[in-house]
């Protein structure tokens, strides 16, 4: 569901951690209150950007519960501050991103990590998403089974909707998006 609250300390209680620090957030690793392992991402909005931007993300991401192939969340939160915040709550998840595996993934495994992708997209594209930002860096790669799923939804559109301004990674975007640039 998507809650308001607040968090404690920095971010979560005395458990919880700064796991990473990216360009739209910061993500943090602790316990809920049932002792469930969770991992929660503090995005900060961008300049420009409103709380009703950051609720389009949460939106996003409440709609991909239950996916097996993208990182979705439990619970999503927001702080109307300048500049407003938001939290995401999602499972932990024992992984890496698919940019620090480089050259640990047999043919087979890569083979599947591609195959997953293929399904998120798919997923997102099935509830008229589209990602905009895919990369290495936004796939999450489990250790254990070398599943793959999704992350960063937080620039992804509605298909229906044209974006006015062409975001995502340079160098993982297609030449049509580059074009328009």
């Amino acid at each position: 569901g998507t809650n308001t609250f607040q968090l404690q300390g920095a971010g979560l209680d005395s458990k919880g951690y700064i796991k990473a620090s990216g360009s739209f957030g910061r993500v943090f690793f602790g316990e809920d209150q049932t002792g469930r392992e969770v991992a929660v991402k503090v995005v900060t909005a961008q300049p420009g950007e409103t709380i009703d931007d950051l609720k389009k993300e949460g939106d996003f991401l409440i709609t991909m519960n239950g996916s097996e192939h993208i990182v979705a969340s439990s619970e999503v939160g927001y702080m109307e501050e300048n500049p407003p915040r938001m939290f995401i709550v999602m499972n932990k998840i024992d992984g890496e991103e698919l940019s620090s595996k480089k050259g640990s993934l047999s043919l087979k495994n890569k083979v599947k990590v591609l195959k997953d992708v293929a399904l998120g997209l798919q997923e997102l594209h099935n509830k008229g998403i589209i990602h905009r930002d895919l990369k290495p860096d936004n796939t999450l790669v489990e250790n254990s089974n070398n599943k793959a799923r999704l992350l960063d939804l937080g620039i992804s559109e509605e298909a229906v909707d044209r974006p006015s301004d062409p975001s995502g990674t340079p160098l993982y975007m297609s030449p049509e998006t580059l074009n328009e640039k």
